[in-house]
């Protein structure tokens, strides 16, 4: 099925351990851009014989990535034009809407890989990214395990600023007590 939330868990991931270098909204742009051909398969609108066609390959999965640019770039312009602050991200370089898309793309390639018997022809001559038996409600709980640990990374490094802040507002008070002596 299109659209699962699913692989936003290696997004998740990747946010929680590079965060101002990572976007998580280009990341789930560019997962659902990449599920688009599928939708329309699954309509009857292209050939049905097969579900994941071209955009399911890693050259697919590029130019899908190219395209998550300008779809991020109209999203933001959007949310401004209607003053929907909350909605619209903070401004992002270009650089990392396009690696995040990428690193969405392919990881949305290799997971579909493990998961859909109709993707094997297209990860067939990389090695490690054929289907192996794998069930799909495993795929699933491994994506679901990442959202786990990029929960985990995201509440250590919050706990770990709420101890700066602390430490720092401590070192500040002793120092104002010793000018006072």
């Amino acid at each position: 099925m299109p659209f699962t939330p699913y692989h936003f868990g290696a997004g998740a991931l990747a946010k929680s351990i590079a965060p101002r270098h990572f976007s998580f909204t280009a990341f789930a742009v560019s997962n659902v851009l990449i599920d688009v051909e599928p939708l329309v398969r699954m309509l009857g609108v292209l050939d049905d014989t097969i579900l994941h066609g071209p955009t399911h390959t890693f050259p697919g999965a590029v130019l899908i990535a190219a395209m998550t640019l300008p779809a991020v770039r109209m999203w933001d312009r959007s949310a401004a034009a209607l003053r929907l602050n909350s909605l619209r991200p903070p401004a992002v370089p270009t650089w990392m809407v396009l690696t995040s898309a990428l690193v969405g793309t392919v990881s949305h390639v290799i997971l579909d890989s493990w998961m859909h018997a109709d993707m094997a022809e297209h990860v067939a001559r990389y090695p490690g990214l054929t289907k192996a038996d794998i069930p799909p409600h495993q795929v699933e709980l491994f994506c679901v395990e990442l959202a786990q640990y990029a929960l985990l990374i995201y509440l250590a490094r919050s706990l770990w600023r709420g101890v700066c802040l602390i430490a720092a507002a401590i070192r500040k008070r002793g120092s104002a007590a010793q000018e006072e002596i």
